[in-house]
């Protein structure tokens, strides 16, 4: 299975793929100067996440480690982002289904087998990959320290608006405010809720308000 795509040969230390699932995630890696890859499970909890990535460190000495896995958001990979070491390639779903069917014609899943298959193309095919651009050492650290939500949301606000609320701040405070979230809310795979339009907002600001509640 060895072929480091003859891109960056020295930069890895080894190279893992992996096919998630809800509960348990399956695992494959290679190191250059092993014939076989090992294989094995990672439960789907930030403890296991953590002890998994600390022996991957220690092991290699906290050279970079390649990892690529079928998935562009949710919580695991919102977990690994935050290890230096792990360089992440997220994996298009359809690219590695077509891949899976190169040797699986059926197009079967199978855990162990699909790690492999994303190792593989990890290996082969890195060139045609995303590597997710890593965070700042301040973005890291906040990313350590709160907790890993299956599902985020950030609900966005225009500004404007916001300092029609909030006049005592200057709206070049609130921009750059806006755009540090935004920029974060990337980091942690969040999804954002766009700012309502004018005649929402009344509606909405009018419901929370309770002007639309009956009394008794």
């Amino acid at each position: 299975m060895i072929d480091t795509n003859s891109q960056n040969d020295t930069e890895f230390a080894a190279f893992v793929g992996i096919d998630w699932a809800d509960q348990k995630h399956a695992w494959a890696l290679q190191c250059p100067s092993a014939l076989k890859a090992e294989c094995g499970h990672l439960d789907h909890t930030p403890e296991a996440v953590e002890i998994w990535a600390a022996e991957l460190m220690r092991r290699y000495g906290g050279r970079s480690i390649a990892v690529a896995l079928e998935q562009s958001r949710g919580a695991l990979l919102f977990m690994l982002t935050k290890y230096a070491h792990l360089v992440l390639f997220p994996v298009p779903g359809s690219m590695s289904a077509s891949y899976r069917k190169t040797f699986v014609p059926s197009g079967a899943k199978d855990d162990p087998s699909d790690a492999a298959w994303i190792l593989d193309l990890l290996l082969r095919h890195r060139d045609r990959l995303r590597r997710l651009q890593p965070d700042n050492a301040n973005t890291r650290l906040l990313l350590m320290l709160v907790p890993h939500p299956e599902v985020g949301f950030l609900l966005d606000a225009d500004p404007a608006q916001a300092r029609a609320r909030k006049p005592e701040y200057p709206l070049e405070f609130l921009h750059r405010s806006r755009a540090s979230y935004l920029s974060l809310s990337k980091s942690a795979h969040m999804t954002v809720i766009e700012p309502l339009a004018a005649e929402d907002r009344v509606v909405a600001e009018r419901f929370c308000s309770g002007e639309n509640l009956r009394r008794p």
